[in-house]
């Protein structure tokens, strides 16, 4: 078809990203991507100069993956296996992600980032209509959030009105199934001083690009050091309210007592506004994206 090379084409499955790390895993042990690329990717791709992707025979994306290449691979790639799991459960081997270095073509970076920003294939596959979702794997560290690619992805992510999701080894930050509490306080504590103005980039046109999008899109950096803000507030209310009911049911098994009906909680999200659909300078807009309103979440470097 027409869009047959397009980049929302070079999706990895789950199962096929797994399998690459339990085949690698003695070489990778706790190695980060830089060394996964440089060692792996790119002598596995150098006689078809192609992304793995199309090496391996990519699929129709349905997950963007947001991700900093200083995450030790073996964290990645358990995230990324937990994220499928509490999409599709058995099935989760089937669900395809878009990773840069294992999705663009790294014998031909350039044209993967284009003539732009928005016309980078970071861009062009947010923006393609066919992802469903961003998935942002994160550490104690939060490293995604300090890095510029990312925030970029993640502006992009929510205008187009995605369900954002933060991923972690330990599992999905808001997922019943996630009540590791110390990860999701720790990646926390270290947002209450993140600063957008201060994040990172490899290319220093770039930052300056995307730090332009930001301040035109929202009217301040500062309000997208707002809506970060809000989003790990809204996951650590649906942290609080699974942790409360999984204590709750505990006790009433270990007393061997009927567990009693839930005490009311206050709402597990805040008043359902939609502040990050559109953004504007206005001063209407700019004091409605200041605002903690709900965000619709569970929750690359280049």
């Amino acid at each position: 078809g027409p869009d047959a090379d397009h980049p929302h084409r070079r999706g990895v499955p789950a199962g096929v990203l797994w399998d690459f790390f339990e085949h690698y895993r003695a070489f990778i042990l706790d190695r980060n991507m830089h060394y996964v690329v440089s060692n792996i990717v790119l002598p596995l791709t150098e006689s078809s100069r192609t992304s793995f992707a199309d090496l391996w025979g990519g699929r129709t994306v349905v997950h963007f993956v947001s991700h900093s290449w200083n995450t030790p691979f073996i964290d990645f790639a358990e995230a990324i296996r937990r994220h499928a799991e509490s999409v599709a459960g058995a099935r989760w081997r089937s669900q395809t992600y878009w990773i840069c270095s294992f999705s663009n073509n790294q014998w031909a970076i350039e044209a993967a980032l284009g003539t732009s920003i928005v016309q980078s294939a970071f861009a062009r596959v947010l923006t393609g209509g066919i992802v469903r979702g961003m998935v942002m794997v994160l550490d104690a560290d939060v490293v995604p959030l300090q890095r510029v690619w990312c925030l970029f992805e993640l502006l992009i992510a929510t205008q187009q009105n995605m369900r954002v999701t933060f991923a972690t080894p330990m599992g999905i930050m808001g997922d019943p199934s996630c009540t590791s509490v110390d990860v999701i306080f720790a990646i926390a504590e270290r947002i209450r001083s993140l600063r957008v103005e201060d994040c990172e980039a490899s290319n220093e046109d770039d930052k300056r690009q995307i730090l332009e999008r930001i301040v035109s899109d929202l009217g301040s950096l500062c309000h997208m050091d707002s809506h970060i803000r809000s989003i790990m507030a809204k996951a650590i209310a649906d942290v609080a309210q699974h942790v409360h009911a999984r204590s709750l049911s505990l006790v009433a098994e270990l007393s061997g007592r009927p567990q009693p009906s839930p005490v009311a909680q206050p709402p597990a999200s805040f008043p359902a506004t939609r502040p990050m659909l559109l953004w504007s300078a206005d001063a209407q807009a700019a004091q409605h994206v200041g605002r903690m309103g709900a965000v619709t979440t569970t929750t690359t470097t280049v």
